[in-house]
């Protein structure tokens, strides 16, 4: 899986992270790309200890630990921003 597709799983795990965590003086555009970001990073772990199934577009591992991160930078964002 190339990076443009984890980063395009991790801006639909942030745009739908976005909806369940409460925004405080934060915009949706934000929580989509930290999302991207998360996608992105998931990906390359996956890649870096060679979790990899196949190297097609779209691989199990690639898909589940992109997302994940996604929605775990979006949240951890949120509860940084919360309690500060």
């Amino acid at each position: 899986m190339n990076i443009v597709a984890w980063a395009i799983v991790g801006l639909i795990a942030g745009l739908i992270a976005s909806r369940f965590v409460e925004r405080y003086q934060s915009s949706i555009i934000l929580d989509v790309v930290l999302g991207a970001m998360g996608g992105i990073v998931g990906g390359l772990i996956v890649r870096f200890l060679n979790l990899q199934m196949s190297d097609n577009l779209f691989d199990l591992p690639s898909v589940f630990v992109a997302a994940l991160l996604g929605v775990m930078e979006v949240v951890l964002y949120h509860m940084i921003r919360r309690s500060l």
